[in-house]
């Protein structure tokens, strides 16, 4: 099926604990994020840098991996009616506060990267609709 973005339901926020998640990471959030049911990976989004707004910071679920992820958008255009290009990086990929992948993952790196793109590409799909024809992201990663 792949990653969907849709409401998150009541026995979501049960199974994957996302009450003490909100905890650890400082939010309330509970509206809404990209899902893969059959992969068990899922993309929230968590805030963003008040000081430097093209930073943001998601929670990023993968087969049971909870990380944490920074990302920068270095680019974002687009006009009404035409595609959207946006270009991100990653500042941080981490896990339990560690700003690096443990070792006991660290040879899934390109697994989980690809994952991410994925996830982010069906993200930025979802976040366009009525307003761009296409999402169109690039990744430095």
């Amino acid at each position: 099926m792949g990653f969907v973005t849709e409401k998150i339901s009541p026995q979501d926020v049960e199974k994957y604990n996302l009450l003490e998640v909100n905890k650890s990471l400082h939010t309330s959030d509970l509206s809404n994020w990209t899902i893969d049911r059959e992969r068990d990976i899922y993309l929230r989004y968590i805030s963003y840098d008040w000081q430097n707004p093209s930073c943001s910071e998601y929670s990023f679920y993968w087969k049971g991996n909870l990380l944490r992820i920074d990302l920068n958008t270095l680019s974002y255009k687009g006009e009404q009616g035409g595609p959207m290009r946006q270009t991100w990086e990653v500042i941080s990929l981490s896990r339990d506060g560690h700003f690096w992948l443990p070792q006991d993952i660290e040879s899934l790196r390109v697994n989980i990267t690809s994952d991410l793109k994925e996830a982010l590409l069906a993200r930025g799909g979802a976040e366009i609709q009525g307003h761009y024809t296409s999402y169109i992201p690039t990744f430095t990663f």
